[in-house]
């Protein structure tokens, strides 16, 4: 798969294509079919696999007063497009220039001039152009004659259309189980293994640590390593379930480990800031090298402050005890 992260100022020119479009963060159950029917497709018409997708969020550019977080970083997108078997993927840079372009402008000076597509595919909510001037809808309109357009219907869980939305919605909610359902695959955090204070190891339950900034959450804005070691740039920062103790796996290289991890403050002792903090189950060493995935299942608990460190150590005790009973029955999950 090629890639391309950058200006439209230095698109890059395609002799033809088959084109989708969106932000496609988290690459969920509706995402990963539009883009299931797009190397389809583009097989059976002989034309390479082209994705377009922006960075940063357009909300984020057009409603600075929103805050928006990223379900996953940048180079989940790119892990998940090489997965589906896409050719190309084309990340472009959202600012003043892509948010000033009318919708015809966008599609016929940009995307038809230099991608020169014969099929695109779009979600059914999928908007372009300033002030969200063009669908799937006006694509058939306005180009029908240029490219035949393909509007991919919702995709539903329990009668909801699957979307990011629903999916940060959960998340606050620490519902990671019905995350899991809606991505079709866990739900997870990624970064550099940070030193803490060694509270854990002291308390007898030693813990890998990712750590937020500046008080928040914050692995995976402005540049990301991903765990095979590449490097892309992602303007915004990530989501983070809700406070509390879950059931998770950790992944460190090549390798994945059973543990449990603590997501919040440490009321117990008035840490600032939020921490996700992973025991390994069983762990084989001590050492699970500087960068992990945190990989989320099952909320167990909330977060809950302590008066004794006494109380504390027998309350993790019990958490690690749910937690090997959980791997023990739930072991063969992906």
């Amino acid at each position: 798969m090629q890639i391309f992260q950058g200006s439209v100022a230095h698109l890059p020119e395609v002799e033809a294509s088959a084109v989708s479009l969106g932000v496609f963060d988290g690459l969920h159950q509706g995402h990963q079919a539009i883009l299931k029917r797009l190397v389809d497709e583009s097989r059976a018409r002989g034309l390479p696999s082209l994705v377009i997708t922006f960075d940063p969020h357009p909300v984020q550019w057009l409603q600075p007063q929103t805050p928006v977080r990223a379900l996953f970083p940048r180079s989940d997108l790119v892990r998940g497009c090489r997965q589906l078997g896409i050719d190309y993927l084309f990340i472009l840079e959202f600012g003043a220039v892509l948010a000033q372009l009318s919708a015809p402008d966008f599609f016929r000076n940009l995307i038809l001039a230099r991608l020169h597509p014969r099929l695109v595919i779009v979600g059914h909510g999928f908007a372009f152009g300033r002030n969200r001037g063009g669908d799937g809808e006006f694509l058939q309109r306005h180009f029908h004659r240029e490219f035949e357009t393909i509007v991919h219907k919702p995709v539903l869980f329990n009668e909801r259309r699957v979307s990011s939305t629903w999916i940060r919605q959960l998340l606050a909610q620490g519902d990671v189980a019905m995350v899991k359902e809606l991505l079709q695959r866990p739900f997870y955090l990624s970064g550099k293994v940070l030193p803490g204070e060694g509270r854990g190891k002291v308390l007898g339950f030693p813990t890998l640590n990712l750590v937020g900034l500046s008080g928040e959450q914050n692995l995976s804005a402005t540049r990301h390593e991903n765990i095979e070691g590449e490097v892309f740039s992602d303007a915004v920062a990530q989501c983070v379930p809700l406070s509390g103790v879950y059931f998770t796996r950790v992944k460190a290289g090549m390798e994945t480990f059973d543990s449990i991890t603590n997501v919040g403050i440490h009321p117990t002792f008035a840490f600032q800031g939020v921490k996700i903090e992973s025991h390994i189950l069983h762990a084989p060493r001590d050492s699970f090298g500087s960068f992990i995935e945190v990989h989320f299942y099952q909320r167990l608990r909330e977060e809950i402050k302590f008066p004794s460190k006494s109380e504390l150590i027998a309350q993790i005790q019990r958490d690690v005890n749910e937690a090997v009973s959980y791997w023990v029955e739930h072991g063969d999950l992906e």
